[in-house]
């Protein structure tokens, strides 16, 4: 038994939004209360992943190999192995991220909005990624009453929806008092326990955090993935501008939900946790086959740093 579990069933882990938990606990109602039946969303969910990590690469390369090499990835980074076979929320973050991220590419904007709302609507976290959607806006030029409409006021109602349950069973005010509290929480260190570590740290296995011990499971990463995505982002203002523009979606996908989870660092939160990360993996397994491909053009990458030069020189001379 744990040390701390009385009154453990009035516990409702308020500080994260409730779509995660209608969803396995309604395979626990369909499957019956057991480890597999909690895991089988999460399983699903992972796999459908990788289905539209693969439709995009395909789609922003026209190159049938490619979506081979993103699975490799995907196989090759024990976190989202490891993440998609565990009961916990991130791999459902994960999943409605890299639906967004497909949807945007499809111009399929209203839904793209929709699938953050529910992003955020399993963890808060979820919302980063509405900072991506309003500067794809701004790059593509996208009218500004549908910029306003899919960025402020879709994702929110979509998350409030699916409180709306819980609004009815608790009232509006022990809601909004358990809203608040999640709030900080997310903003907030905890006490001292699991290992932690800060999300650039995340990159090259700094502290990682155990899942399993006998036989041991730590929420790791290839960093050899992760470092050639980075390397790649270096290169695609250069590329966005020599046309290769569907480039710039994944790469705002993945700057804008790490630097979200940077700002969450900076106000005050020192305990994250390596197994975030995962929420990042979809735009880096896309970023790092990406790059392989553009190494059979490897001038390319000569000419962005010359194009770059010549810029910083231009901007001193003023």
């Amino acid at each position: 038994n744990y040390p701390d579990n009385q009154n453990i069933q009035y516990y409702m882990n308020a500080e994260h939004p409730p779509v995660v938990k209608y969803l396995i606990g309604l395979s626990m109602i369909i499957f019956g209360d057991k480890p597999i039946s909690w895991r089988i969303p999460g399983i699903l969910l992972g796999t459908l992943t990788l289905i539209i990590l693969c439709l995009t690469v395909y789609k922003i390369s026209n190159n049938v190999f490619l979506p081979i090499l993103v699975l490799i990835c995907a196989y090759a980074d024990a976190v989202f192995v490891a993440m998609s076979s565990i009961a916990m929320l991130d791999i459902y973050v994960t999943f409605f991220i890299a639906l967004s991220m497909w949807l945007a590419l499809k111009e399929k904007y209203l839904f793209s909005s929709i699938s953050i709302g529910l992003a955020a609507s399993a963890k808060l976290t979820g919302v980063f990624p509405i900072l991506a959607l309003i500067t794809l806006f701004l790059l593509f030029k996208v009218d500004l009453i549908k910029t306003v409409c899919y960025s402020f006021i879709i994702p929110p109602l979509v998350w409030l929806s699916s409180n709306i349950p819980l609004i009815l069973s608790w009232g509006f005010s022990k809601w909004y008092s358990e809203l608040e509290n999640g709030l900080k929480w997310h903003i907030t260190s905890r006490p001292e326990g699991p290992p932690t570590s800060p999300p650039w740290g995340w990159f090259y296995n700094q502290n990682p955090f155990a899942l399993h011990f006998n036989p041991d499971l730590a929420a790791r990463v290839n960093p050899v993935i992760y470092f050639m995505a980075i390397i790649f982002l270096l290169f695609i203002p250069y590329l966005y501008l020599k046309g290769y523009k569907k480039y710039s979606i994944p790469s705002l996908w993945f700057v804008f939900s790490f630097l979200g989870y940077v700002g969450v660092y900076i106000l005050g939160n020192r305990t994250l946790y390596s197994f975030y990360v995962v929420t990042l993996s979809p735009m880096a397994y896309i970023l790092a086959s990406l790059f392989v491909l553009h190494l059979g053009d490897f001038p390319i990458f000569f000419e962005a740093l010359k194009y770059y030069l010549k810029q910083i020189k231009g901007y001193f001379k003023k």
